[in-house]
């Protein structure tokens, strides 16, 4: 339900009894807990490192096995991520079922699921240790931690659809959570390096310490490298030129375990780069760095209050930077000519630059009564933008224009919630659950969440869940004063309401295949709409659908040989003034094949190969290119451990096997006139080497 500034009430799912009824099925399902004789939160405590992957937390705040999870669910361990060779965020997702990681501009890397996107990520929920890491302005994940290092990751928790009804806004297509090392996981040190194809090279160290009570961990990583180049025949405004991924990277962070009930966590990264396509799709040789800098810190404190009932609390803060140094937005030898009706005749130049900030507080009470249980929780959430910087129209010598882009803004958000779930009989499992969030700028949203899970044998199970969603307009929708892309305070949240059909069959040795159907249905999606010529704004003007099938494969193969098969398949439709188009940039097909294991004691090999399907182009632009050619990638990863002593090990990945040549689309046209005619490259063929020794303190 969304409340606009006007007072006026629009309900986003259905229709108002659907609230009424959720609560009394909450309030009558608790009541049964009377009668319950067993617990069914897990104790995570008495379970061994095997059953602990087959255990998430993420989708109910409740620790529940795999197959009870009302939701689709995918968990990476830290043994798991490392006998794949994987060392950022995004090469675990890019084995998620229906997960696309897709290359963009500057270059940045773009999560899409079930056919949703968006121009940074904002339609998915991202946090470290529950720390939210989507950035204000824009909502998507900070640009720093797309490349989050899984150096100190224990673990990694990815939800394939809605999650607004435990976790608020962005949390639309899916939720991940990247859950960090303890000292007890540790208590030892690592240290690594490694080095690899266009000098890129990395070093790092981890170490932690547990004296049974209390935990510490640390680590630290920085990198860097000259990056590949890449022709391109032009730009947005029609240059020749040579595009380049260099960068320069650190990232760290500290974790404090104090006793059983508290827990400190902090985690800060920086990443700038140089000479990809930067803001109008310029070449950017000409802009000195392009840097993102962000931090999160986050507190749990968790106490028995009875046997049956627990308190939880989390403060949390964070914050983002986005800055470029001597940018030429807009190059003025071609501004009268190829933007004769444009506010930029000389050209743009300055320093875009805004800081984000957030903190507040998440606290709920878990009841727990046999096999029932229930969570009733409540937050607070402030986030404002502050020291947004000049850019200038014309050289900075003599700008006949001087405003800021990005205002200085604020808003707070206060939300409740409560979720119940429990065993109506050995087979069958309910949950239910609904959250209210009020944002002072733009109104009131709740997000309604059911779902059942039936298993009629010990080795198959079926779910059937309803979710709903919602994502906050963001400032840059809201406030921006860009003199050709505005935002429009009259903005209110995108809806979403998701069915999902689930069945699964349990396979030897831990494994499991899964066949999920869905259905994804998304109004007031906030587009770009024209208001003169040459300037734009953000409006609520679109509908999307999105619908599909993902399949999964998780089988040993045989002893130490583990198999990975996924595939997907999505149509993705969006409605603009009554005219229905594919959604652009959308792959109609993904799937992911990874093989893993050991051919002696100490050598370890993953392969994998990765496809993408075809790619609409952006109809709505009028663009006349043809789809976006599909690829298959093929990768390998070899790791050899205690070479000459124990603790010394060694690891070479080989990316893009055999150098295939392939793009992801580029807008048309770009955001100032002219056309980009070739698309965003992909990296060819890359390789990396590394060595890290480990030791434990005893």
């Amino acid at each position: 339900m969304n409340v606009g500034s006007s007072g006026s009430v629009c309900l986003t799912f259905g229709h108002g009894r659907a609230v009424r009824a959720i609560f009394a099925l909450i309030l009558g399902l608790s009541a049964t807990t009377l009668v319950a004789q067993e617990a069914m939160q897990l104790d995570l405590r008495e379970m061994s490192l095997e059953e602990l992957m087959n255990v998430v937390v993420l989708p109910t705040k409740r620790a529940l096995t795999l197959e009870k999870t009302p939701a689709s669910v995918t968990v990476f361990t830290s043994r798991q991520m490392e006998a794949m060779g994987a060392r950022y965020l995004s090469d675990v997702l890019s084995m998620v079922p229906g997960f696309d990681v897709r290359r963009y501009r500057e270059p940045l890397n773009l999560f899409e699921l079930r056919g949703i996107g968006g121009e940074f990520s904002e339609r998915v929920l991202v946090m470290m240790d529950g720390v939210r890491l989507n950035d204000i302005y824009n909502g998507g994940i900070a640009r720093t931690a797309r490349r989050i290092r899984l150096d100190d990751v224990a673990r990694v928790e990815i939800i394939r659809g809605p999650g607004s009804a435990l976790y608020g806004t962005n949390a639309f297509a899916a939720v991940i959570n990247v859950i960090t090392k303890t000292g007890a996981d540790v208590d030892g040190m690592r240290l690594s390096g490694e080095y690899g194809s266009y000098g890129s090279y990395g070093m790092s160290i981890l170490g932690g310490r547990d004296t049974g009570r209390n935990g510490i961990q640390g680590f630290f990583y920085y990198g860097s490298g000259d990056g590949e180049d890449y022709d391109i025949t032009a730009d947005g405004v029609g240059r020749e030129g040579r595009l380049n991924d260099s960068f320069e990277e650190f990232s760290g962070g500290l974790k404090f375990d104090i006793g059983s009930d508290f827990e400190l966590s902090m985690r800060f990264g920086e990443r700038s780069e140089k000479g990809f396509l930067t803001l109008s799709d310029l070449l950017g040789e000409e802009t000195d760095s392009n840097t993102g800098s962000w931090a999160s810190l986050g507190a749990d404190y968790n106490v028995e209050i009875t046997e049956s009932t627990g308190w939880a609390v989390k403060l949390f803060g964070a914050f983002n930077r986005w800055g470029r140094v001597n940018a030429v937005i807009w190059p003025a030898e071609y501004g009268p000519a190829a933007n004769p009706n444009g506010p930029y005749p000389d050209g743009m130049y300055g320093h875009p630059k805004f800081d984000d900030w957030r903190y507040g507080v998440d606290t709920y009470f878990n009841i727990d009564l046999g096999r029932h249980g229930l969570i009733l929780g409540a937050a607070y959430e402030t986030e404002w933008t502050e020291n947004s910087d000049k850019v200038t129209n014309g050289p900075e010598a003599a700008p006949p224009f001087d405003g800021v882009f990005f205002t200085d803004e604020r808003r707070r958000v206060f939300a409740v919630y409560a979720q119940y779930d429990g065993e109506m009989s050995d087979h069958v499992n309910v949950t239910a659950g609904v959250r209210y969030d009020r944002y002072d700028d733009f109104g009131d949203v709740i997000n309604p969440r059911a779902g059942i899970v039936i298993a009629p044998s010990k080795r198959t199970f079926a779910k059937l869940i309803y979710g709903s969603a919602f994502r906050a307009p963001t400032f840059r929708e809201l406030y921006s004063e860009n003199p050709i892309v505005r935002g429009d305070p009259d903005n209110v949240a995108e809806t979403l309401d998701s069915v999902e059909l689930i069945g699964g069959w349990k396979l030897p040795h831990d494994g499991v295949a899964t066949i999920s159907l869905f259905f994804n249905s998304i109004d007031d999606v906030i587009m770009l709409g024209q208001l003169s010529p040459g300037i734009s704004s953000y409006q609520n003007l679109g509908e999307m659908e999105t619908r599909g099938v993902e399949a999964e494969v998780k089988a040993q193969l045989a002893t130490n040989w583990d198999l990975i098969c996924n595939y997907a398949h999505v149509s993705s439709t969006i409605t603009r003034d009554n005219v229905e188009f594919d959604t652009p940039f959308i792959a109609s097909d993904l799937a992911n094949l990874m093989v893993t294991g050991r051919i002696s004691n100490r050598v370890h090999i993953a392969a994998s190969v990765q496809y993408r399907g075809e790619r609409a182009r952006d109809e709505m632009a009028g663009d006349p290119r043809p789809p976006v050619e599909d690829w298959f990638v093929a990768n390998l990863h070899v790791r050899i451990t205690d070479v000459l002593t124990r603790g010394l090990d060694c690891f070479l990945t080989t990316s893009n096997l055999f150098n295939d040549k392939h793009w992801g689309p580029s807008n048309y046209p770009p955001k100032v006139p002219g056309v980009v005619p070739d698309d965003i490259p992909y990296p060819g063929l890359r390789v990396v080497g590394g060595v890290s020794y480990t030791f434990d303190w005893n």
